[in-house]
């Protein structure tokens, strides 16, 4: 369960609590008791809890920055503000919670503005920091308490104008108990489990419609499958006849087929021989005298010709390579120089702006900077004496000192007055213990036997003890404060150390692990910074060494990538030249020689066709008669024989010259495209042979190139990570460089402290104020603890001492008055002889102090301005250093300029001109290869022809044998009967897939898969009406659950209300209150409206507008304990601001022993706290709070009006003493609470 430790109230800080240091207040268990006047700020305690629990400001404070201290008041326009609040989770984790604010005061606006938070937790001895967005801290710590936000705001830490919230209009009231019950997150929640059973209904509706189709398609699915299958069984059995007579005929057109094939083979590659020979005629009769050995001879020669200008060619386009990267390299380090051009101008920029020297966005002339910065230098030499001359205006306010030494002359007169008054006291004082002593005599007798002087003795022997070494702390006090500046520079010294120190450890705590992690696991601060700048030399050197490599992966992927596009440009020639001849030449090729074939059939046929006709010709001249029709031919009115002989004679000769004429043509197109077959035959090498060796060396490039691009992935992919490396540990710069800084401050305030102790001792002082303050104040703490014990021996004493008891309490205030009054006769003594000294020392003093502080003045003066002018020759030396670096970076330029260019130039030209002398050597040679290539292919003509010669022999044989088989007649009698069998086959086939596929597009088209889809449009019924279902269960459960839950907690906390109201309130108008809850809708309606009413007699009326303002604020405060009692279960926690405000002193008593009662039932509780706040002397005695607590805060102001928390004895309530009323000075507030190292500051 959770709980509340301390909270810090820091910064500039909050209404009236002062800038000068942060006020902590620590929180008991079972309760916390807050004192203190009107306006000394008791309520900002209650304020800063809420605001740091919820983030929610005060009432009118939302704006205007009424919640932050007054900036007017401290001369400022800015004021920052922080609340820091430790407590304890839910589940026991120490948690702390800071909130910053800032108020800015412009000229007629105020600014407030909320600043980033945190929420820090301490678990296993480290801590973590959870959150510091503001929106999530007002979300998270409410969860980390275990309550919700508005039992925070309007129960626990209730703001005293709100306090009376439960007699407020039904329309806020209303609003409060919906926040407190968090009725929108359950009235949300149901309203979202309808509209989702809703839209599952809207689901289940169209599920039921696709299921109701589903179910149709799934019948005619089966009735489709069973067509099908009556249909499969049809076609089998019908077509097992036609098929065993179509295999059988496929079998002997197969037969035919493959003789058919061989007959055909055999008589295309002797046409094919034939044409080859015909087209190498005219070659084979101009070279028929070299024979085949020269040749072959000249063919190796010519290869190895070629080998060697194919050599020659590869060197030649290597060096135009190495040209072009030569190249490309000179122009990078031409882009080099422009970008040293460009970062010159850069850092000249960013030189002048670091050292805030304008006019310098452009162009830069190098001694501006220089003559900027001694202007400056001069300008603040000239500020220093300036500063010197002032100095000696502060002599002229010493003589302001003299008047504050007659001031105190003035007051010792005054003290010697009071004293003389305090001595005539004396005198009556010493009478009543004449008096008193008489008595006392007579009871020692009797108290001798308990033995209590002795004990007493011993108790005021440590009483007198610590007086007097409180007294011996007041001298050391005096004497430190006559040496204040040696002992305040002590004290700051030892403060700012300790600073430094704390400060050095946390960031070292913090930066620990990553420091070990990225530089030295035993890491020392003082070798901390050279040990940083080594790792980031190394990581640094590992970077580039990794980019060298990566450049290099980079230059050869480069190379590789040239020869790659060299073999796809000679590739893709490769493959237009064969396209030429690939696409129409074989098959021109064919047709030409199937025309030649016809043709000379044609030829062939005409010859009898002319015999055919020349008999006819004769049978019609000798017998005048049609040799076919038999007919007789005689002469006619139109018919003339003679005319008829003429013209038949004409169309046979017509008709045979056109023969002749075709066959002439296609002879010569044939002829033709045979002598074009060689450059096919080339093209189609280059096809076969060249192409798979640029393909393979081609895939053999893709290789290299993708193991180097893998290489280049790697070196990326190290050169990120040593990129991440570099800038992790450059991250840490700045730590490194805060940790270095603070532990060289360190060392120097040692060595200032070893030097003020040394100035201290030689003054006689070993410590500072502050110290010696400390040591009083345990002194003063030891003295009270031990009077208070003297006081338990009294107390401890029966009725039978108590006379003696009494006397001697008045015997020990007598004597005190008189050793008060002795110790004023001794100071006024004192105090005489001091003015003497005054008056002495005076005159000296006075001109000792004005030349000693105007020394020291001038001296300091001369100091700040010594440094100021430092500092100004450092930033001059800096600017040198950078004015030199522009210098560096400008005469590197400069010699690149002057020495590189011109060679650079002078290179490229020399590589174009190599690159052109490349290029035509490339060039030449490639026409040498292509003269190469044609006398090769020459060679390789005859040597095949020869070859084809042999070959003709073997086939002219071939022929003759397969003349003899007759096999042309057989194939065509075997391709007829084959395609007839074929026909059957592919008509009875087509008519089968016919029907198949009209089956099988419908039942796709509709059927496929019905039955699965029925099954699931099924199951998405089913699962939607059962989650209908549930939902519907469900979200009346949750209502019903509601309903229950809100009655069962409305009785709880009218039964809490009840029995507190009869315990606290004396009057008998009322007997109760209750809370009522009336729900308008009926049953299953969640909208309740909600108001207080008293019972009187039975009846319930209104409490609003009926009750008195002290019966408003007992019921309000009754109620709010209740809801505390019902909703902060895990968060004990309630706060009473001013509890009694207009109550009578009866209900007062009645409200104190309620709440007395209340913590004596919880105070078992671990958690339980309550935080009254009040200055009520009667409501603080009924509730006994020295039962329940040993200290109480009291909250008041200083003499700066500024608010302070000092915690103080229980004790003294009961008396309440005037003083505790009165303002008291900063230095005079001894026991206030600290902030604790162990938490997050």
């Amino acid at each position: 369960m959770s709980k509340i430790d301390r909270m810090q109230i820091q910064g500039r800080s909050i209404r009236s609590f002062g800038p000068k240091q942060g006020e902590t207040i620590i929180f008991n268990t079972p309760l916390t008791l807050i004192v203190g006047w009107n306006g000394s700020g008791k309520t900002t305690i209650i304020e800063c809890l809420k605001y740091a629990t919820t983030g929610e400001l005060p009432p009118n404070s939302k704006s205007g920055g009424a919640f932050i201290h007054d900036p007017k008041l401290l001369s400022e326009t800015e004021v920052m503000a922080m609340v820091k609040l430790s407590f304890r989770s839910t589940s026991g984790i120490p948690m702390v919670v800071s909130r910053k604010m800032q108020l800015t005061v412009k000229k007629n606006t105020r600014s407030q503005k909320t600043l980033e938070g945190s929420l820090l937790m301490r678990r296993d001895g480290h801590k973590e920091s959870v959150s510091s967005r503001v929106a999530e801290l007002d979300q998270i710590v409410p969860q980390f308490l275990g309550v919700s936000k508005a039992i925070l705001e309007n129960v626990i830490f209730c703001h005293q104008e709100d306090s009376l919230w439960p007699m407020s209009e039904p329309a806020p009231l209303k609003k409060k108990f919906d926040a407190i019950f968090e009725a929108d997150k359950y009235t949300k929640a149901i309203d979202s489990i309808k509209l989702i059973r809703k839209e599952h209904m809207s689901k289940l509706a169209v599920h039921r419609e696709a299921e109701k189709h589903a179910k149709i398609n799934q019948v005619r699915a089966k009735e489709a499958e069973e067509k099908i299958n009556k249909l499969y069984d049809q076609i089998e059995k019908e077509g097992t006849g036609l098929r065993a007579q179509h295999e059988a005929a496929q079998a002997q057109a197969n037969e035919a087929r493959d003789k058919a094939r061989e007959a055909y083979d055999h008589a295309a590659k002797f046409e094919q021989v034939v044409a080859q020979l015909r087209g190498k005629r005219v070659t084979y009769q101009a070279n028929q005298e070299n024979t085949d050995r020269e040749l072959e001879e000249m063919q190796d020669q010519y290869e190895e010709r070629y080998r060697g200008l194919q050599t020659d060619l590869q060197r030649n386009r290597s060096a135009l390579g190495t040209k072009q990267s030569e190249l490309g390299k000179h122009e990078a380090e031409k882009d080099q120089h422009n970008r040293n051009l460009q970062k010159r101008e850069t850092l000249v920029q960013e030189t002048a702006k670091r050292h805030s020297v304008r006019g310098f966005d452009h162009d830069v002339d190098d001694t501006q900077l220089s003559r900027d910065q001694n202007k400056t230098l001069e300008r603040t030499r000239t500020e220093a004496q300036e500063e010197l001359a002032q100095a000696q205006t502060v002599v002229n306010n010493l003589s302001e000192q003299k008047t504050s030494l007659n001031q105190r002359k003035d007051l010792s007169k005054s003290q010697i007055t009071a004293n003389d008054k305090r001595i005539t006291e004396l005198h009556n004082a010493m009478s009543k213990i004449r008096a008193t002593e008489k008595e006392l005599e007579k009871a020692n007798a009797e108290a001798d036997e308990a033995d209590f002087d002795n004990r007493i003795q011993d108790a005021e022997n440590t009483v007198h003890a610590l007086e007097e070494k409180k007294e011996r702390l007041d001298t050391e006090l005096i004497e430190a404060t006559q040496l204040a500046s040696e002992s305040a520079e002590m004290d700051y010294t030892q403060n700012k150390l300790k600073e430094t120190k704390h400060s050095l450890e946390t960031m070292k705590s913090v930066h620990s692990a990553r420091i070990a992690q990225l530089i030295d696991s035993d890491w020392d601060v003082a070798a901390l910074d050279s040990a940083f700048r080594d790792v980031l030399a190394q990581k640094t050197n590992d970077l580039k060494d990794a980019e060298s490599k990566r450049e290099i992966s980079q230059d050869k992927l480069n190379q590789i990538s040239f020869k790659l596009s060299s073999v796809e440009s000679e590739q893709k020639k490769k493959r237009v030249e064969y396209a030429k001849y690939k696409d129409t030449f074989e098959d021109k090729l064919q047709e030409l020689e199937e025309s030649y074939g016809i043709m000379s059939s044609d030829q062939a046929k005409m010859g009898a066709t002319l015999e055919y006709f020349e008999q006819c010709l004769e049978i019609a001249e000798k017998h005048n008669e049609c040799r076919l029709c038999k007919r007789t031919l005689k002469d006619e009115k139109d018919f003339t024989k003679a005319k008829f002989m003429a013209n038949l004679k004409n169309l046979i000769a017509r008709a045979s010259q056109n023969v002749e004429e075709d066959l002439e043509q296609v002879t010569l197109d044939l002829e033709k495209a045979r002598n074009v077959k060689p450059s096919y035959e080339l093209a189609k090498r280059a096809e076969d042979v060249e192409l798979p060796a640029l393909k393979a060396q081609y895939d053999k490039l893709i290789s290299e190139r993708n193991t180097v691009n893998q290489q280049l992935e790697q070196h990326d992919a190290l050169i990120y990570e040593l990129n991440q490396a570099k800038q992790e540990v450059e991250s840490l710069s700045t730590d490194v460089q805060s940790i270095v800084s603070s532990y060289n401050a360190a060392r120097e305030l040692e060595d200032r402290i070893i030097g003020l102790k040394k100035k201290q001792k030689s003054g006689g002082l070993s410590r500072g104020i502050n110290a010696v303050r400390e040591d009083l104040q345990k002194v003063t703490d030891e003295g009270r603890r031990a009077k208070g014990a003297l006081a338990a021996l009294v107390s401890e004493r029966d009725k039978l001492r108590k006379l003696v008891g009494t006397l001697e309490l008045r015997i020990r205030d007598v004597n005190a008055e008189l050793s008060a009054a002795q110790s004023s006769l001794k100071e006024k003594r004192s105090l005489a002889e001091r003015m003497e000294e005054l008056k002495i020392d005076n005159t000296k003093q006075r001109d000792d102090i004005r030349r000693f502080d105007a020394h020291a003045k001038h001296k300091d003066v001369n100091r700040r301005g010594n440094e100021r002018v430092n500092r100004v020759q450092e930033e001059a030396s800096k600017l040198s250093d950078s004015v030199r670096q522009l210098a560096d970076a400008d005469q590197d330029i400069s010699a690149y300029i002057h020495k590189d260019i011109q060679r650079l130039q002078n290179d490229i030209e020399r590589i174009e001109q190599e690159m052109s002398d490349v290029a035509r050597d490339v060039k030449q040679t490639e026409e040498v290869l292509s003269g190469v290539e044609h006398t090769k292919q020459s060679i390789f003509d005859n040597l095949r022809y020869r070859k084809a010669r042999r070959t003709l022999k073997i086939l002219e044989e071939e022929i003759k044998q397969l003349e003899k088989q007759d096999a042309e007649k057989d194939q065509a009698h075997w391709n007829a009967e084959a395609e007839e069998w074929d026909a059957k086959y592919q008509l009875l086939h087509v008519q089968l897939d016919v029907q198949m596929d009209e089956l099988n597009q419908e039942y796709i088209k509709h059927y496929k898969n019905a039955a699965l889809k029925y099954r699931e449009a099924h199951i998405n019924v089913e699962t939607t009406k059962a989650a209908c279902e549930d939902l519907a269960r469900y979200g009346s459960a949750l209502e019903q659950a509601i309903l229950k839950f809100h009655s069962l907690k409305m009785e709880e906390i009218n039964k809490i209300i009840d029995e507190l109201w009869r315990n606290a309130y004396q009057g008998t108008d009322v007997d109760t209150v209750r809370i009522r809850s009336d729900n308008e809708g009926g049953a299953r309606n969640r909208t309740y409206n909600y108001r207080v009413v008293m019972v009187k007699r039975d009846n319930e009326m209104d409490m609003r507008g009926r009750c008195s303002a002290g019966q408003k604020v007992l019921a309000s405060i009754v109620i709010r304990l209740a809801l505390a009692e019902c909703f902060g279960t895990n968060c004990g926690l309630i706060a009473l601001d001013e509890p009694t405000t207009n109550l009578d002193q009866q209900n007062i008593k009645g409200l104190a022993e309620s709440i007395s009662q209340i913590i004596q039932i919880r105070r078992k509780q671990a958690n339980f706290q309550l935080l009254v706040i009040t200055h009520d002397e009667q409501f603080l005695r009924e509730m006994n709070c020295s039962d329940f607590t040993d200290v109480y805060w009291r909250v008041g102001r200083d003499k700066d009006q500024q608010s302070y928390i000092e915690r103080q004895n229980i004790s003294e309530v009961n008396a309440l003493l005037p003083p505790f009323m009165l303002p008291i000075s900063r230095t005079e507030i001894r026991n206030r609470a600290v902030w604790p190292d162990y938490l997050p500051a």
